[in-house]
């Protein structure tokens, strides 16, 4: 499996247009009762910019640099995730997105919008990817993979935006 890591994905000032929009108070965000299985007990704030076969948000424009950059040609799901800090880190069960869809020729994306201390883990590579700010991981989307929520204040955010898609 090949996790490509690539570090300052976006321009800064495409970076901070994103940024600025999703930190921002008037950025619709929707509460969820899990981050991955239902009764997981994890909460976390999403946004659905695109879901299926329609657009969810009226926002979507603004990830077009990242969606350009990688020549998505038919995206499947794409999605900001927001957690908070915790008093310790906590992990997720591993999973693959999607995972009732088939994952032949699937690509999955994450961009990290935030610093914190709460890495994405691979369970096939044992590999961590530190949550860095204008980061982006792409992989296959038949790895499984985990979040590990950070450990800090509970002001403080990981954000990050998911993208499925062939």
């Amino acid at each position: 499996m090949t996790i490509k890591v690539i570090d300052n994905f976006l321009p800064n000032e495409e970076y901070k247009s994103i940024y600025n929009l999703i930190t921002s108070d008037t950025f619709p965000w929707f509460i969820s009762n899990f981050k991955v299985n239902e009764g997981d007990g994890i909460l976390q704030l999403n946004h659905y910019f695109y879901n299926g076969i329609t657009t969810q948000s009226p926002v979507l424009k603004i990830l077009e640099p990242i969606y350009l950059k990688l020549k998505i040609i038919a995206p499947i799901r794409i999605k900001a995730n927001c957690t908070f800090g915790q008093n310790k880190k906590i992990q997720t069960n591993f999973h693959i997105d999607g995972s009732t869809l088939n994952t032949t020729n699937r690509k999955s994306a994450i961009f990290y919008l935030s610093d914190t201390n709460g890495q994405t883990l691979f369970k096939d590579k044992k590999e961590e990817i530190e949550c860095k700010q204008n980061r982006l991981i792409v992989f296959d989307s038949y790895h499984e993979h985990a979040a590990v929520l950070h450990k800090g204040e509970s002001t403080s955010k990981r954000i990050v935006i998911n993208f499925n898609y062939f």
